[in-house]
């Protein structure tokens, strides 16, 4: 009994620190794992189909957001995120908090155009819902902006995680709300 114990209690703290405790999706550590377990596994694919895609997703004006009603309302806002994004990522794939209101969905086996439309899913979901604050209080809606990029043959996950961000940015500087892909 006591060997059962210890064993569920490995179990539940090994589970522990790959999970994001307020958001309850893969923290960073679990990302990069299943980032570079995906890119291996595609790697090894005879015929090169089956290559990920990967979404960077941030929330746009979150510092403002978070100086106008406080942390706390900046919490359930990001609880809201990953909720949307858990809502829209396949079995195969993984959704994780990689920064602090930063996300990121790793999309194996899937074609660019469908990653595409599962990031413009995300990005009017969001923008069409509304956080409240409390009860009567509605705030303005949230937006979010994306990147999207499929992964190149050969490329390490360091270098795929950079090309999603410089997507993801690219969307930024043309306004925010909006999603961008680069399909080279």
């Amino acid at each position: 009994r006591d060997i059962a114990e210890l064993r569920e209690e490995v179990h539940r703290a090994r589970h522990e620190s790959l999970v994001d405790a307020l958001t309850g999706l893969a923290n960073r550590r679990a990302f990069d794992q299943r980032l570079a377990a995906c890119i291996a596994g595609s790697m090894a694919g005879a015929d090169g189909a089956g290559r990920p895609c990967l979404v960077v997703t941030d929330i746009d004006h979150f510092k403002r957001i978070n100086d106008k009603y406080g942390h706390g309302f900046g919490d359930q806002v990001l609880k809201a995120v990953a909720q949307v994004l858990r809502s829209f990522t396949p079995a195969s794939g993984v959704a994780a908090r990689i920064g602090g209101e930063e996300f990121a969905l790793l999309l194996p086996d899937m074609a660019v155009d469908a990653a595409q439309a599962i990031a413009e899913q995300v990005r009017t979901t969001i923008g069409s819902s509304r956080v409240r604050r409390g009860p009567d209080e509605l705030i303005e809606h949230v937006t979010v902006s994306l990147g999207v990029v499929p992964c190149r043959k050969r490329e390490s996950p360091r270098e795929f995680l950079d090309r999603a961000d410089a997507a993801l940015y690219a969307s930024k500087q043309a306004g925010r709300d909006r999603v961008t892909v680069v399909r080279d």
